[in-house]
Formats: structure tokens, sequence, C-alpha cells
């Protein structure tokens, strides 16, 4: 699901993400390479792209399937379901500061 956000975004934003997330890139990174460095990574450390990928690109049915696939609780908001998904890769809940910024 991350990579679907991870399509979505230009350049830049990559950038910012990596930035953002402490990553360190080569100047003139390509795409894809910035990409696969964020993919590469474990979900701990870029938590806050994975959620913001979830709450914009997922819809709550994707996220039931998900849970449901892993033998998880189905039930709740958005938020929970989202949250419940983070935890269960690894994930440590999100902030209460990047709940209200997305």
């Amino acid at each position: 699901m991350l990579q679907k956000h991870l399509d979505l975004l230009k350049v830049p934003e990559l950038k910012a993400a990596c930035l953002e997330h402490g990553l360190v890139l080569d100047k003139k990174a390509k795409r894809a390479n910035i990409v696969k460095l964020i993919m590469d990574q474990k979900i701990e450390k870029v938590c806050g792209l994975a959620y913001h990928g979830l709450k914009m690109h997922c819809k709550a049915q994707e996220l039931k399937a998900n849970l449901k696939a892993a033998a998880l609780p189905v039930s709740g908001m958005k938020e929970d379901l989202i949250r419940r998904l983070l935890q269960s890769q690894g994930a440590g809940p999100p902030t209460p500061a990047l709940v209200s910024a997305s």
C-alpha cells in the first residue's frame, strides 16, 4: 500500500519525505532510486509516510480487507483501522501531531 502512495507523489515530494524521515539521498537521485530507498526501509522508519498514504489513498474497505487477511479485527473508524494495520506491521501508533496534520 505504501507503493501505491509513492507512485502518486512527485519527485520533490519524495525528496521532502526522505528529508523528513532522515533518509540520505544522492543529489541527483532519480525517482526510481528514491522510491527504492523508501521501500527498503523498515516500516518504523517511514511510518509517517505510510500513515499519510493509507489515510489519503485507501478506502476503509481496502483497509478492512487487509486487516481481515491478517486475522485482525475490522471494526472501528478509518483512523482505528490505519493504526491497527500499521501496528501489525511493527510501526508504532501515529503521534497526535501526525494525525492532526493530515
